[in-house]
Formats: structure tokens, C-alpha cells, sequence
């Protein structure tokens, strides 16, 4: 494994196709290993849900007001290993492509539930 894409979008959006999932996307970025930490911690404290998935994705849900709580901070840096292949390297603390609609979270009921997928990076 490398690290981790994750991608957040509304739960009611679970069951619709992946078009639409994207676009209505609210958060996506890249993390090296250790990158699905934060989350599995939120999880543990009752504070996100996970619903598993072995990293094809793995699937958490997560009020919207818990994760503007966490974005508000900025997006969690992963504190895993560094990474070195044949033609990359990345940091312990590693971000990539990294989209958030602070705003567009904000919009929503604090109560509304939110879908992170991160799908790992092998």
C-alpha cells in the first residue's frame, strides 16, 4: 500500500451512480500511509461510523458538522512512514491533489450525514 484517496459526499448519494457521487463531492485528496488514522480514531470515540470495505474502499459515515469540526483545523496529515518506489517519494506527513468546499459543508444541517471513502493506493 502507498497511502490513501479519500472522497466525501453526501450519504444519501450511497446508492447512486458514481457520476453523481462525484459530483456532489464536497472533499477529496491524497494522503500517504497512516492517512486513514484520523478517521479511524473519530470511529473509535463514536464520533464517525465505520462500515469497513478492506480499503476497496474503506467506508465511514460522518455528521457533517464532525467533519467541518475537522476540515476547520485543516485536512489531517497522516504521520506513517516514508514512502520511496522506483519514481516517487513522499513524506511521513504527505497531502496531494486536495479539494475542500468548506463552504458547501457549511450549507448543510449540522445533523446531515456524509459518506468518506478512502480507497487505498496499492
Amino acid at each position: 500500500m502507498l497511502g490513501w484517496h479519500f472522497n466525501v459526499y453526501p450519504y444519501r448519494l450511497r446508492a447512486a451512480s458514481g457520476e453523481e457521487r462525484m459530483a456532489a463531492r464536497v472533499a477529496s485528496w491524497e494522503t500517504g500511509l497512516g492517512g486513514t488514522d484520523w478517521i479511524d480514531r473519530l470511529a473509535k470515540d463514536g464520533r464517525a461510523v465505520a462500515l469497513g470495505g478492506g480499503g476497496y474502499p474503506l467506508r465511514f459515515v460522518i455528521s457533517a458538522a464532525e467533519i467541518l469540526n475537522v476540515f476547520e483545523k485543516g485536512l489531517p496529515r497522516p504521520k506513517g512512514p516514508v514512502v520511496v518506489g522506483d519514481d516517487y517519494y513522499t513524506p511521513p506527513d504527505w497531502l496531494g491533489k486536495a479539494t475542500v468546499n468548506i463552504e458547501a459543508i457549511r450549507k448543510l444541517a449540522p445533523s446531515e450525514l456524509l459518506m468518506i471513502e478512502a480507497w487505498d493506493q496499492s
